[in-house]
């Protein structure tokens, strides 16, 4: 079971290297904003299969001063999947840089937990007019590299397609199991885990 989270993971991130996106990037991201809309803007980013829920605590902590801005991804915690040409990733990158650009941030800090560091980082890199600042939790530039030493990423592509189709034959229990298994190795305490 281990192995198949790991092979989630990698195949996942593999896939968030290439091609141009073409679809509507608006659908890719809900955003939810609280706090003062004229302090600095904080964009909160989740990580992969997570909820912006993720990010209560600290929300709670910055709306009395900032203009909080909370992402919530498609396909994930209950929010409708989407479909896209290019990766998953450069879909989330370019929603979050369009809502940028359409609703002006004061000096945005993109705060962004594994995939959602990925993707603010992407973001940095695509419109660096638009990101004064990053803060990066717990994000890898090659998990495959992690799990495997000495993995390249020719061989995490090659095994990528392998892994998605394991995943998509598993029964979705089987699915829903190895996740929740996943899951509990990523939180410090065990009342997290519903908000993932």
């Amino acid at each position: 079971m281990r192995k198949l989270t790991i092979a989630l993971s990698i195949a996942v991130l593999t896939a968030c290297h290439s091609a141009t996106v073409q679809a509507e990037p608006q659908s890719a991201i809900q955003i939810t904003r609280t706090g003062n809309a004229d302090g600095r803007t904080i964009v909160l980013v989740p990580g992969l299969a997570s909820s912006a829920d993720v990010w209560a605590d600290t929300i709670s902590l910055l709306e009395p001063d900032y203009d909080v801005r909370t992402v919530q991804v498609a396909g994930f915690a209950g929010a409708d999947p989407i479909s896209y040409e290019g990766t998953y990733t450069d879909q989330i990158t370019a929603a979050l840089v369009s809502e940028l650009r359409s609703t002006p941030a004061n000096d945005a800090v993109l705060v962004g937990h594994s995939m959602g560091g990925f993707v603010s980082m992407k973001a940095a890199l695509d419109a660096p007019d638009l990101v004064d600042e990053l803060v990066i939790v717990d994000s890898l530039p090659f998990l495959a590299g992690l799990f495997f030493p000495g993995a390249t990423p020719e061989m995490a592509a090659a095994q990528a397609p392998i892994m998605a189709g394991q995943m998509a034959s598993m029964p979705r229990d089987a699915f829903d199991a190895q996740q929740k298994a996943g899951l509990a190795r990523l939180v410090k305490t065990q009342t997290s885990l519903p908000e993932l």
